[in-house]
């Protein structure tokens, strides 16, 4: 039995617990103090870069994309005493008539846009100062690029919500060298609200200034569906000042290209082989070629294509590069000058579908008035070599036909019934008209391996949303298929209805057709471009797809995600397929040898945005895609079953050579 009292208990008890609460007492009081010593720190590091950073107001903009675009105030750092301004170029997409910059003092003066860094996404500023002006313009520390480290605490600054007082939002740097080589990453609330503004050190010394950034964008609006996600970016205030007196002369800051087109689609698995090095470019200037593997690019050793890309990354119109490429058994070191632009790529074009049942390259329909017909090529030739180069397979001449040139002459050997012959074929470019009709590309035999078939459930457990895919009940998977991913407006699907519209079409031209499902009903969020990325993906996985025939469609708002996912994910889509939609371009739609893009396009009159439709169809053109053109008449609609009929045979083209 314990026999010490309990009275007693009590008096030890309280002794043992009265230090416990004082020492706890003592503990909160220091992170109290601890908390306001760092508030301190921080404030005293924004008012000494506060002076810099500048208001900007534009006026009569053109609003250009139903994005969140720049229209209200921004923010900008003056980066010179002579009145110049940076500031991200997210600010000035919708075309500013004038411009007006707020000084810390109070002091508004008239600016103009000076000059671009198309690289970093940034404008110069030219305050139109009179000769004599006392005006304050005080130029920040900057913090050296190599002394950033991640972990460390990081301020993004602004001037737009109260014009006296910069609005300040605080985090860490999350890593370094992002965006191939072109930014800081930080987690510090990033918003149209900073974009233009400085990111800081707790010193006040400048790391980089805000811009949204995108690894699959190069557009002023790239990256934009990061803001408020805890995900944003800077880029080097260090590197941008080492080209300011470039800008201040007042050229325009390019990104430097070769010329190439890598093997594949695997960026971190991937050699860095060249799979097509563009006639008249830097890179076969300076005898680079197809084949090729680059090895080194100046100090940076090249493993994979990701690496490539990161050197590349930063690197200018004008810039010289010593290149390192395998060629067999040999390592050739070639110099390379970068341009600032590379003529759009047309594909070249023979004038041929393959048949896709048989594993050599058969002929399967030859296009009317196409170099293939003009030479005297039949459907059931079988194509044996191109130049002096054999051919095992359609993919395979594809891919030969695209590392040449529109107009560039060849010799085919074919077999036809059994006997060899040579033609000689000029290429031509790839035609925007549909086919009035086409053959069966294989036939489905009887004993085809047992597949689910009709309305099918693509499951993604780490995602949110969900997917339908209509599977034709003559799917064969030894027979690759088209994909089509039509795009539902929110809270629109209607799965009979989708069954109904697509079943025939399917069947008839080996199609298989998903409805990937926002997860809110009320609108598809730029973000969920990656959740239908892996929606394409899953049903790659689960069928067999023609990586030729992948298309994304829609109709009013889910024709605006269809735009964004092909510009954000150009590796994956040939096909964008839009209806009576204003065709607001986003992302990278710029001519690519090793994904082709053609393009469909329904308009009514009625169609809202149809101004903006056709310059977006002028830009496509200038790009060289192929763009089919639909006039829906009058009135808005969707298309009728015809229409739908001619859609799935322009879809079931796009394997064409």
């Amino acid at each position: 039995m314990n026999s010490f009292p309990l009275a007693g208990r009590y008096v030890l008890l309280s002794f043992l617990i009265a230090p416990v609460a004082i020492i706890s007492h003592a503990c909160a009081q220091d992170a109290v103090d601890l908390f306001e010593q760092e508030e301190a720190a921080m404030r005293a590091a924004v008012d000494l870069v506060a002076p810099s950073v500048v208001r900007i107001e534009t006026f009569a903009s053109v609003e250009r994309l139903s994005q969140v675009a720049g229209t209200g105030p921004t923010t900008g750092l003056i980066v010179s005493d002579k009145g110049y301004v940076l500031s991200s170029a997210f600010n000035f997409a919708a075309k500013p008539e004038s411009i007006l910059v707020t000084l810390h003092t109070g002091e508004r003066i008239p600016a103009s846009i000076h000059a671009r860094d198309k690289n970093r996404q940034l404008v110069l500023l030219k305050l139109e100062l009179p000769e004599g002006d006392k005006a304050q313009l005080p130029v920040p520390a900057i913090l050296p690029k190599n002394e950033v480290r991640a972990g460390q605490w990081a301020i993004a600054v602004g001037r737009t919500l109260d014009r006296d007082h910069p609005n300040m939002s605080v985090g860490i740097i999350s890593a370094t060298d992002r965006i191939w080589g072109k930014a800081v990453q930080t987690d510090a609330k990033i918003s149209p609200n900073n974009y233009g503004g400085p990111l800081i050190d707790l010193d006040g010394r400048v790391m980089g200034i805000l811009v949204p950034l995108s690894p699959q964008g190069g557009s002023e609006f790239a990256g934009v569906e990061w803001y408020d996600s805890g995900i944003g970016f800077a880029t080097p205030l260090d590197d941008v000042m080492q080209r300011l007196d470039s800008l201040i002369e007042g050229n325009d800051l390019k990104p430097g290209l070769m010329g190439i087109n890598l093997k594949g689609n695997d960026l971190f698995g991937s050699a860095a082989e060249i799979a097509v090095c563009r006639q008249r470019t830097p890179a076969y200037n300076a005898g680079i070629r197809k084949g090729d593997t680059i090895v080194r690019l100046d100090d940076h050793p090249i493993a994979r294509q990701s690496q490539l890309k990161h050197a590349l990354g930063p690197l200018y119109a004008g810039d010289e590069i010593n290149i390192v490429v395998k060629r067999g058994d040999d390592e050739l070191p070639f110099q390379v000058t970068l341009t600032d632009e590379i003529a759009p790529f047309a594909h070249p074009f023979v004038g041929i579908l393959p048949q896709r049942d048989v594993e050599a390259c058969v002929i399967r329909y030859v296009y009317p008035d196409s170099p293939a017909e003009k030479s005297g090529l039949q459907p059931g030739d079988t194509i044996k070599r191109i130049d002096d180069v054999e051919v095992q397979s359609a993919d395979q001449l594809r891919e030969l036909v695209t590392a040449l040139e529109e107009k560039q002459a060849v010799k085919l050997t074919i077999d036809r019934d059994g006997s060899e012959s040579t033609i000689d074929l000029t290429l031509s470019e790839l035609p925007s008209d549909i086919p009035t009709e086409l053959p069966p590309a294989f036939e489905v035999e009887r004993d085809a391996p047992q597949t689910e078939t009709g309305i099918v459930e693509i499951k993604l457990p780490e995602e949110g949303g969900t997917c339908f895919a209509l599977v034709p009940n003559n799917y064969d998977p030894r027979v690759p298929h088209s994909l089509l991913v039509d795009i539902p407006e929110p809270d629109k699907f209607d799965k009979e209805k989708f069954t109904e519209s697509w079943s025939e079409q399917a069947k008839t031209h080996g199609l298989i057709v998903l409805a990937p499902q926002p997860t809110d009903n009320r609108a598809w969020l730029p973000t969920e471009v990656d959740f239908i990325r892996k929606t394409i993906e899953a049903a790659k996985d689960r069928y067999t797809i023609d990586e030729n025939r992948v298309v994304l469609s829609g109709s009013k708002t889910g024709a605006s995600m269809a735009l964004l996912t092909c510009g954000r994910h150009r590796d994956i889509v040939r096909g964008l397929a839009v209806v009576d939609n204003a065709m607001r371009l986003a992302g990278n739609y710029l001519s690519d040898p090793t994904n082709r893009l053609a393009v469909y396009v329904a308009l009514s009159e009625e169609s809202k945005g149809r101004q903006d439709a056709e310059e977006s169809i002028k830009l496509l053109q200038e790009q060289r895609h192929p763009v089919t053109k639909i006039d829906l008449g009058k009135e808005s609609r969707v298309l009728n079953d015809a229409e739908r009929s001619d859609l799935c045979r322009w879809i079931d083209s796009l394997d064409r050579i």
